[in-house]
C-alpha cells in the first residue's frame, strides 16, 4: 500500500477489548463480537405527539439499512405510509387512531433495532452448517391469501383424522406447496375444455400428480424443470389473481415482464391478451396509463415573419435575396476564401 502511495491514519481491527463501535459505510461494527448492526436514528420518533404523513415519511427516511437486514423490523411504517397514501391524507393531516396506536406500538420498541446483528466475516474454506433466512409474501389479499387459505383447510381436513398427528405450528413450506397445487387441480378440473379440446393437436400434454402440464422441446436443455415441462393454466378468476400479484410484485412492470415471468412456471393460453386485460382491469396500473398531453402551438405575432404559400403548381414565394453580388472575395482568418451565394430563382 505504501508504493501506490495508500497513506492510513488509523486501523481498527478485532481483538481489541473495551473497544467502542467503529463507523463502517454507514453502519456499526463491535470489533469484540464482529459483527454489524445498524444504530438508532437521533430523530424524534414522536410517540407522544401526533403522528402525520410528513413525519411518517420522515422517521422512514431516517433509517439506514443498505444491506436490508432489518426489513422486517422496519416494515410497519413503511405500511402505514403506504395506507397513508392510499387514504389521500395530507402531508400534516393527523392519522387515523387506529394508525396512531399501531405506530406507537411500533414505536415503543424501536430503540431494540441496535439488537439486530449480522456477522462481518465472509466464509473462506469449508463450513459445516448453514442458515438460510427467507421473508416470504405474507400478503393479506390476492394470490397468496387463496393459497394460505387452502392450506389451512388442507391442515384442518389433516387434524380431524383419528390417527394423524395434530399440526399446530405454523404453516410449512411443503403445506404451502401442496396447497397450491390442489388450486391448480380446481382450476384444470373446473374448465378442461379449455385446454384439452383446443390445443391437443399442436401441444403434447402429460399428466403429473393429476395436474396437468405441457411438454416443450426444451428438455435437453440445462432450465428448471418448471420451465421446461410448465403447468397449464386456462383462464379463470384464481388465475387472473395470480396475474395481478405477479404484477405487484415485479412493481407494476410492463405485459412482456409480467408474461416472462409467469412463463418461467406457467402456461396461459392466448397469456398476452390475458395478462394486457388483467394489467387495464386493475387500478394498481391506472396511474402509468394516461392520455399523452397536447401542446398547443403559440401564435406567431412576429411582424418581420415571412410569408409563405404555395399553389397547385407547388411553386414557392419568399423574400428576393440581393440582385447584387459582391465581386470581390473574402477571405478567413486562415486564407480561406468565401464565396458570397448566389440569388436563386424558385
Amino acid at each position: 500500500m505504501n508504493a501506490a502511495s495508500f497513506e492510513l491514519w488509523s486501523w481498527a481491527h478485532t481483538g481489541i477489548k473495551h473497544l467502542e463501535s467503529q463507523n463502517v459505510l454507514g453502519l456499526k461494527w463491535d470489533t469484540e463480537t464482529d459483527e454489524l448492526y445498524c444504530v438508532h436514528p437521533e430523530a424524534d420518533m414522536g410517540i407522544s405527539d401526533t403522528i402525520s404523513k410528513r413525519k411518517l415519511l420522515s422517521i422512514v427516511n431516517s433509517i439506514y439499512d443498505p444491506i436490508g437486514f432489518t426489513s422486517p423490523a422496519t416494515l410497519l411504517p413503511k405500511l402505514l405510509l403506504q395506507e397513508a397514501w392510499r387514504n389521500k391524507l395530507n402531508w400534516d393531516e393527523e392519522l387515523p387512531p387506529d394508525m396512531q396506536k399501531r405506530y406507537q406500538r411500533w414505536a415503543k420498541h424501536f430503540d431494540l433495532i441496535e439488537s439486530c446483528r449480522i456477522p462481518r466475516k465472509l466464509f473462506y474454506g469449508s463450513f459445516k452448517k448453514a442458515t438460510l433466512h427467507i421473508f416470504t409474501d405474507a400478503s393479506a389479499h390476492g394470490y397468496p391469501r387463496i393459497v394460505r387459505m387452502t392450506a389451512w383447510i388442507l391442515r384442518f381436513c389433516r387434524n380431524i383424522r383419528v390417527n394423524s398427528d395434530k399440526l399446530t405450528k405454523e404453516l410449512s413450506y411443503e403445506e404451502i406447496q401442496r396447497a397450491e397445487e390442489a388450486l391448480i387441480r380446481l382450476i384444470q378440473s373446473e374448465r378442461p375444455s379449455d385446454i384439452r379440446e383446443k390445443y391437443t393437436q399442436t401441444i403434447q400434454f402429460y399428466e403429473e400428480n393429476k395436474i396437468l402440464k405441457v411438454r416443450s422441446r426444451l428438455i435437453l436443455g440445462e432450465d428448471p424443470e418448471d420451465f421446461v415441462r410448465p403447468t397449464a393454466l386456462p383462464d379463470h378468476p384464481i388465475v387472473r389473481r395470480l396475474i395481478d400479484y405477479i404484477h405487484q410484485k415485479l412493481y407494476h412492470a410492463g405485459v412482456q415482464t409480467t408474461l416472462s415471468h409467469l412463463r418461467e412456471r406457467f402456461w396461459i393460453p392466448r397469456g398476452r391478451r390475458v395478462v394486457r386485460e388483467v394489467l387495464k382491469r386493475f387500478s394498481s396500473s391506472e396511474i402509468f396509463e394516461d392520455v399523452p398531453a397536447i401542446v398547443k402551438s403559440a401564435p406567431d405575432t412576429s411582424s418581420s415573419a415571412k410569408q409563405c404559400s404555395t399553389s397547385n403548381d407547388q411553386s414557392f414565394q419568399s423574400e428576393d435575396l440581393p440582385k447584387e453580388q459582391e465581386e470581390t472575395l473574402k477571405k478567413t482568418r486562415l486564407g480561406r476564401q468565401i464565396v458570397p451565394p448566389k440569388r436563386l430563382d424558385l
